[in-house]
């Protein structure tokens, strides 16, 4: 710390420190002390480790000059390592665009740890910088700053302090708008020059005025006002219109635009209006629409009209009338001429110039204009509509609707059957038209219906013979014009003979499980072609199928246990029409194979009983076998077992006592013997067996068993209608004790159901169960809940457990078949809706029997053919053709009778077919593609139509009714497919005009048609000619020009792509000069200039150029360019 600020009165003194030391009260400021050094009398030195950060240090410094002495306090700051300034992210500042240099653009705020020692930087320097020193940006080329060349301004600053560490951030500068902006007007020469007749109205609108201002705010808005509000124009807005009465010259309208800004600023622009003279009047047709018609095939035919117009000078002007045929599409086909009858009425006259045909084009419009000679931009047009009707000549032949028919007839169609309708048409309408039909070969097999054109077979078809036919058909009208056509039939064969089975597939087979089986099967059919080819199928395709359509295969093996007994129909049907079949059913019965050893009900067998007689059956053992042959198992003792008292049945399993049992002693309760048995079946090839325990205790005399029922549960069978008290079944019972009233039994019925039933006892052991109702198996199949038991009859009665009864009705057949409704009708639709070979309905019956039903379907000739499928119930439709509502009114309705059969009686019941007609046609329009023509700029008349679309629908009812639209709005179409314009047409912009009609009928769901048509805008002149500026309308020429100099082109265009004439037809030069080649300027004479006449200095021509309707001028100056032909005289 370098201490220069210490001085001495007497300026040769040296000041120097002597010593110095920390104010007491300061803490640790003995510390402290350790760390500062006094150099070289001026400087204290704060050595390395002192503590940073430490502020406000209070150190008494005692100095000398070498006479005096003195001291002073400093305040120390002690801080860190020195850091960067330390900067905001973004500065932003906003000053106007029109800043001076110096002038403030704004303050860098910072932070920084040496305090004024930091120093800025602008990386804009050519525009913004600082003020040296400072933090302060300033502007620093005012000229630079343009808000509306740029508005803002990006750039960084650098922030540097003494040490050289240095930080940067971004300033944006905003200028704001003040108003240096002028207004000025942007509407175009052509926009400020208006032509308007006299007579517009107060508030017609010349031009909408269109100013721009490079300002912004306040500053960009301006306003509009008149130079002169005398003249008979006002302006709103920006809008300029006529507001006073107009005389028939040019006006200067001088508009101002002034801006909002302060102060204001302003300019002008200048709008030329042209007044033209009043044109009152429109040209009147006296009467429109005109009808106009002639005979086809001629020309010469003449029509006439008349026109009016109240204007002078109008059409009725002589030599002013003005006529066009605005429909160019027959121009060439007629001539306008008009005459001149008063200066007020013009009569036309148009002449058929061309043959028309009116099968082509029965009718048409033309449209015809009247203009008169006002100023082009208000002339004034009227049009009139001539409905053009061609009259019809006799001129054309029958046409058949096909050259070649094709028909499918079966080869037993009978004699007058109907199978095809030929049509011819004649589109003449002026002679008798009807048509008579006749064939012309094969007379004695097919005729035909002179007048309805229907062909019908008369003889006797044989398809050996004669496969094919090819008959030749002939149709006249009533004035011998003829045209012929054939008709192609093909005789189809019929399909009746049914396949069979040869040899005859066997009724029932026998199959071992597990084994793989296949069986041959040959069909026979005597029919040809696809009656002839049979396809073999079968029904139960779980099991089986069918392989090369000629053998019946097993699936997979069967298992015996799952499956004993299948039957499998074979079914054989021919590809004929209609199609017809067999089948045949097979019983396989499976055979079972030796797979499981038999099982005991129980593996333990025990029995206690009395002491019995011999020969008492004890027990029975009983053992079922999975293979199926519970009763080929063989019962046997086991060896080494307790059976020397007893034997088995080998067959039944009874147990029973062979030997007396030994007396039991007075105090011995019961004795017991206990052995095996062995159930052993037959199977091959090795018997299995298995093994069950038996315990017979033999204990002291008492009712010591319960009955034992002969079965577990029983069925039994009864015939419906059957008399009360008919056998049903047998109930037998057993009891093991010895006693007779202990093992006698009475036999018992419970549930439900039991009142049903009776069961009597016939011995102790036996009972029989008989009926005791009327049963009806229509209205119960079987009987259940019903059980029965029995009890013995010894001391405390011991009853058996309940063994279920079912007892099934059988059936008989005591009931008719019914149909479900006595007429059954079938509403089809025609066409593929309905195709051959499909189902159409179905024919319900019931038998309440259950018995299998046969159907049949009684046909009709000459009607469509429905037979019975899928059992009988349901009808299918099988040809011989598609069914068609429109072919004729007999085809709509069919009535057929139909039988149903349990094979011992039968019902009756009527089928009804009605043909529902369908939307199954397209509209077709009567031309490929349409062509129109109509005029441009012709005002919108919704009853002009300008041509008309045909389309017609071969459906019936309101299938074929049909409407009309168009993809556009710019057209109007009616139901009649008249179409009328919408909208007026600019030529020169429009052209042509692509429509898309649309003809769609009223069927459900709706069909449609698109047909494109052209429209073609013919051209109208309705534009003049436009000076082209192709020369320069101030001319030089040297006063010795010669005869036929060029001078230049005057060049005019005519949007209507006129021929224009070219004339001089005013001016003082006009003698002087002439146009040739159409449009090139020429001198007329030579000598004929001398710059010496001053009258003869400046001439002006007016050039005229002419459509032949329309015509424009054009003024030119031409300047007389002295040269030295003259001697100088005295």
């Amino acid at each position: 710390l370098f201490l220069s600020q210490i001085t001495s009165p007497n300026p040769n003194a040296t000041v120097n420190i002597t010593s110095f030391s920390i104010d007491g009260n300061y803490p640790n400021g003995t510390f402290l002390r350790t760390f500062i050094r006094i150099a070289g009398g001026t400087t204290l030195n704060i050595t390395k480790g002192a503590p940073e950060n430490l502020t406000g240090v209070p150190i008494v410094l005692h100095f000398t000059d070498g006479t005096e002495d003195n001291f002073g306090v400093i305040t120390l700051i002690i801080r860190g390592p020195n850091k960067a300034p330390i900067l905001s992210d973004d500065y932003s500042f906003s000053i106007p665009e029109n800043s001076a240099n110096e002038d403030l653009v704004g303050t860098i705020d910072f932070t920084d740890e040496i305090p004024n020692s930091v120093r800025f930087t602008s990386s804009l320097s050519s525009i913004f910088g600082f003020q040296p020193n400072t933090n302060r940006i300033v502007v620093l080329n005012s000229a630079a700053l343009d808000r509306e060349t740029k508005d803002t301004y990006t750039f960084m600053i650098n922030a540097t302090d003494s040490e050289g560490l240095q930080s940067s951030a971004n300033v944006t500068v905003t200028l704001t708008d003040v108003n240096d902006q002028i207004p000025v007007i942007n509407n175009t020469q052509s926009e400020l020059y208006r032509i308007i007749i006299q007579s517009a109205p107060n508030g017609y609108s010349l031009v909408n005025m269109s100013a721009s201002d490079g300002d912004e705010g306040a500053n960009s808005e301006y306003s509009f006002s008149l130079d002169d509000p005398s003249l008979p124009f006002s302006i709103s807005g920006s809008h300029l219109y006529v507001n006073g009465t107009l005389e028939a010259k040019t006006y200067s309208v001088v508009v101002i635009v002034t801006d909002k800004g302060m102060p204001p600023l302003s300019s002008n622009g200048t709008v030329t209006v042209q007044v033209e003279p009043r044109n009152d009047f429109s040209p009147s047709f006296v009467s429109t629409p005109y009808t106009f018609s002639f005979l086809e095939n001629s020309n010469g035919s003449v029509f006439t009209f008349s026109i009016t117009d109240g204007d002078t000078g109008g059409v009725g002007s002589p030599g002013s009338a003005n006529l066009s045929l605005a429909t160019t599409t027959y121009s060439s086909s007629f001539s306008l001429t008009a005459s001149h009858d008063t200066p007020n009425a013009t009569t036309g006259y148009l002449t058929v110039l061309s043959q028309f045909d009116r099968e082509t084009l029965p009718t048409f419009n033309l449209t015809i204009v009247a203009f008169d000679t006002g100023y082009p931009e208000f002339r004034k047009t009227s049009e009139t509509n001539v409905i053009v009707e061609v009259s019809d000549a006799n001129d054309h032949p029958p046409e058949f609707s096909k050259s070649v028919y094709y028909a499918n007839l079966a080869e037993n169609a009978s004699t007058g059957y109907q199978f095809l309708r030929v049509v011819a048409s004649d589109n003449d309408t002026v002679v008798d038209s009807s048509l008579t039909y006749s064939i012309l070969n094969f007379q004695s097999t097919f005729s035909i219906n002179t007048t309805s054109g229907w062909i019908m077979v008369s003889g006797t078809l044989n398809r050996a013979l004669h496969p094919n036919y090819t008959l030749s058909l002939q149709v006249n009208d009533s004035s011998n014009y003829t045209d012929t056509a054939q008709v192609i039939i093909t005789v189809i064969e019929v399909n009746d003979h049914i396949p069979r089975f040869e040899p005859p597939l066997p009724l029932s087979v026998n199959i071992s499980e597990n084994q793989e089986y296949s069986l041959n099967v040959s069909v026979i059919d005597q029919d040809l072609g696809p009656a002839g080819t049979v396809t073999i199928s079968v029904s139960n395709d779980t099991y089986f199928e069918i392989q090369d359509n000629q053998r019946l295969v097993l699936k997979d093996p069967f298992n015996y246990e799952s499956t004993s007994v299948v039957n499998v129909t074979v079914l054989a049907s021919d590809d004929g029409d209609p199609r017809l079949s067999t089948s045949a059913t097979i019983t396989v019965n499976v055979e079972d194979i030796n797979e499981f050893p038999p099982q005991f009900s129980s593996a333990n067998y025990t029995k206690t009983t009395l002491n019995v007689s011999i020969d008492t059956v004890l027990v029975t053992v009983s053992a079922t076998d999975a293979d199926g042959r519970d009763n080929s198992i063989t019962y046997s003792f086991a060896p080494d077992g307790d059976t020397a008292l007893f034997a088995i049945n080998e067959k039944t399993g009874q147990i029973s006592l062979s030997s007396s049992f030994p007396a039991l002693g007075p105090t011995q309760a019961s004795l017991s013997y206990t052995f095996d048995v062995i159930a052993t079946d037959n199977g091959q090839p090795e018997t299995m067996s298995s093994n069950a325990s038996v315990t017979i205790t033999v204990i002291t005399p008492d009712n010591f068993h319960d009955p034992q029922l002969g079965n577990t549960s029983y069925t039994g069978s009864l015939v419906e209608k059957a008399s009360i008290g008919t056998p049903i079944l047998t109930v037998t019972a057993t009891d093991a004790d010895v006693s007779v009233s202990a093992s006698s039994v009475q036999f018992f019925l419970t549930g439900t159901n039991a009142h049903l039933f009776t069961i009597e006892n016939f011995d102790n052991n036996t009972a029989l169960m008989k009926s005791n109702f009327t049963a009806d198996y229509e209205n119960m199949k079987s009987v259940g809940n019903v059980a029965v038991f029995a009890r013995d009859n010894g001391n405390s009665p011991r009853t058996s457990d309940n063994a279920e009864i079912t007892v099934f009705i059988v059936n008989v057949n005591d009931n008719e078949p019914t149909f479900v409704e006595n007429v059954f009708v079938f509403n089809l639709n025609e066409g593929t809706d309905t195709p051959i070979n499909s189902t159409v309905g179905n024919i319900n019956a019931t038998d309440l029997d259950g018995n299998t039903l046969t159907y049949s379907i009684e046909q009709v000739p000459g009607s469509p053919v429905f037979i019975p499928v899928n059992g009988g119930q349901q009808v299918m439709f099988t040809g011989p053709s598609l069914l068609d509502y429109d072919e004729s009114p007999d085809n709509r309705s069919f009535n057929y009778t139909i039988d149903v059969t349990d094979g011992e009686f039968n019902d009756t019941a009527i089928l009804t077919v009605n043909v529902v007609d369908i939307n199954d046609n397209d509209p077709v329009f009567m031309d490929t593609h349409y062509m129109f023509t109509i005029a441009e700029n012709l005002p919108v008349n919704p009853n002009m139509a300008i041509g008309t679309v045909t389309a017609i629908d071969d459906d019936s009812g309101q299938n074929k009714e049909i409407s009309y639209s168009l993809n556009t709005t710019r057209f109007i179409i009616n139901s009649t497919g008249s179409i009328f314009p919408n909208d007026v047409f600019d030529r020169e912009l429009t052209p042509s005009i692509q429509l898309l009609v649309t003809a769609t009928d009223n069927g459900v769901p709706p069909r449609h048609t698109n047909e494109p048509v052209t429209i073609i805008i013919e051209n109208r002149n309705d534009e003049a000619p436009v000076f082209a500026g192709t020369i320069n309308t101030n001319i030089s020429i040297k006063e010795n020009a010669t005869r036929d100099q060029y001078i230049g082109d005057i060049k005019f265009r005519d949007l209507d792509n006129s021929s224009l004439i070219y004339s001089i037809i005013g001016g003082s030069g006009r003698n002087y000069f002439y146009i040739e080649n159409n449009s090139s300027l020429y001198v007329a004479n030579n000598n004929q200039f001398d710059y010496e006449n001053v009258s003869m200095r400046v001439l002006t021509l007016i050039v005229q150029a002419s459509d032949g309707t329309f015509a424009s001028n054009v003024s030119l100056t031409v300047n007389i360019v002295n040269v030295d032909d003259s001697q100088p005289m005295f």
